[in-house]
């Protein structure tokens, strides 16, 4: 997939392009970079659900590292989906 930004075209233009790309067998998804930046939004939420854990209760960091976490303003840790 290719992504090409900064392109601020009309909607008729938008559609006369997607229009001659599926007539080439191709798929054109020409985005405006505010719905651009809603999906990429709707994905990190996706895939940052789950519950959160206080970084000073996991215990596995040791405390020497919680330390640095908490002065660099990493405040919780939430588990990564496999």
């Amino acid at each position: 997939m290719w992504t090409t930004r900064s392109f601020h075209w009309p909607s008729a233009k938008r559609a006369e392009c997607e229009a001659g790309g599926e007539a080439a067998g191709w798929k054109i998804d020409i985005k405006s970079e505010e719905e651009k930046r809603q999906e990429v939004e709707q994905q990190m939420v996706a895939l940052g659900g789950g519950p959160t854990t206080p970084i000073e209760q996991v215990s596995e960091l040791g405390d020497s590292i919680i330390q640095k976490l908490v002065a660099a303003g990493v405040t919780t840790s939430r588990a990564s989906p496999i």
